[in-house]
Formats: C-alpha cells, sequence, structure tokens
C-alpha cells in the first residue's frame, strides 16, 4: 500500500505520481493528511496541503470510475486503485468520528487504516459505533500498531495527534532492560484486535527506525502466511 501524503505534495505532483504508480501496477494506495512537520526530523519543511484528504478521494474516484485526470481530461485506459483513508479513533466524541468514517465511506473510500491503537477500551467503543451503522461491512477496517522500543519511544508518539497510550504501558517498559518488552505489548495488541469483530487486518507502523521490528511482532503475535492472507495483515 503507497502512501500519498497531502502534507507534502501539491494536485500536480500527486497526479503525477498516481499516473506513474498507476503505470507500474500498484492498485493500493492510502491518502492521508501527514503528521505535522515539526513532528518529524524536518521540523523547518513548508507543509503543503494543497487538498484535503475527501477532496483527493474524490478525485481519484473520477480516476477510477470515469478514467478523468484532475481537470477533466478523459484517459485512454482507467487506473485501477483502491483507496484507502486514515481514520482517528481518540480526539473527539465517539459519534462525530464515526461520522467522519461514515462520510468517508460514502465518499468512495474502500479501507481505513486507524491511528496507532494502544488503548483497548477506545477501539472497542469506535468498533461498537461502527457496527452499529453497518460500517464494517461497507469499508475494510485495518488497525495500525506501533512497536515501542522503551519508555521515551511513548513520548515520542503521543506528540502525534489523535493517539492516546495507557500509562501501564509506560511502566512496563520503564521496569525492564528488555528490548522485547515492546514487541511483547505490540504482539498482545494484536491478539486483543484480531478478536473485535469487524477489524479485518492490522498494520505494523515501524516509526522512527524500528523496521526490523515487524517480522519479531508478526512472530511474537502467532501470525503465520495464512492468517496473514486471510486477516488482510
Amino acid at each position: 500500500i503507497v502512501q500519498i501524503n497531502l502534507r507534502d505534495r501539491n494536485r500536480m505532483a500527486i497526479q503525477s505520481d498516481l499516473l506513474g504508480l498507476a503505470a507500474i501496477g500498484v492498485k493500493n494506495i492510502a491518502i492521508l493528511g501527514g503528521y505535522p512537520a515539526k513532528v518529524g526530523t524536518e521540523p523547518d519543511a513548508k507543509e503543503v496541503y494543497d487538498l484535503q484528504t475527501m477532496e483527493l478521494v474524490s478525485y481519484v474516484r473520477k480516476f477510477v470510475d470515469e478514467g478523468r485526470l484532475f481537470d477533466g481530461t478523459l484517459m485512454e485506459e482507467k487506473p485501477v486503485f483502491t483507496i484507502g483513508t486514515v481514520e482517528n479513533i481518540a480526539g473527539k466524541p465517539i459519534k462525530e468520528l464515526i461520522d467522519r468514517l461514515e462520510a468517508k465511506a460514502d465518499g468512495g473510500t474502500n479501507f481505513v487504516r486507524t491511528q496507532l491503537v494502544f488503548d483497548m477500551d477506545l477501539i472497542g467503543e469506535w468498533m461498537e459505533e461502527a457496527r452499529r451503522r453497518d460500517l464494517h461491512k461497507r469499508i475494510t477496517i485495518m488497525a495500525s500498531i506501533l512497536p515501542l522500543r522503551d519508555a521515551a519511544h511513548i513520548d515520542t508518539a503521543l506528540r502525534i495527534p489523535g493517539i492516546v497510550i495507557p500509562d501501564s504501558f509506560k511502566a512496563r517498559l520503564s521496569e525492564t532492560e528488555s528490548k522485547e518488552e515492546g514487541l511483547a505489548i505490540a504482539a498482545e495488541l494484536i491478539g486483543k484486535l484480531r478478536e473485535i469483530e469487524g477489524i479485518k487486518g492490522i498494520h505494523i507502523r515501524p516509526i522512527g527506525g524500528a523496521e526490523d521490528s515487524v517480522n519479531k511482532v508478526v512472530r511474537l503475535a502467532g501470525l503465520n502466511a495464512a492468517h496473514l492472507m486471510d486477516a488482510g495483515v
């Protein structure tokens, strides 16, 4: 799944990216606003935000459904894309958050990835309302997981909007010198998420130089190739 980050590129650059992705056969994209530049390694970078998320979803739907460029020009061949977006599970009342999810389903989004999940009560309430509106039947919902390196990593993660991390996790990471504790937490969260009706996949996000953690978390969570295919991980 290739991410299209609205923070970094204007509509002309994004259209060029989409045409290039279609040309090389990429079919899955996730459209997201992007974290504020001040959170990352280039805090002085200028943010673009030429388009909002659902504006770009609408443009890409025309790409896919009508074979039209952003300016309406008809292409010789329609690109094929499955369109994803990202959604918060915290920061606003549950009804308002699920209103946003429903609007994305209505607007043509095929799948959604949640913001990073650490609080099972929060994701449980969010999914309960999503199921009440049958949104889990209309859109594929994937939960995002961040393998934490240590207690200091929590402070970094909390700079990202829309993330809630229980104090118990910071306590666990503070009380051990094991480099595996954060991976164990991620595996435990995956186990619990797999039990929630309507969650169809897990997105493991190795933010901050933790790329080698993905395979370890998959192993600790007991996921094999069949699980990955069935669950959409």
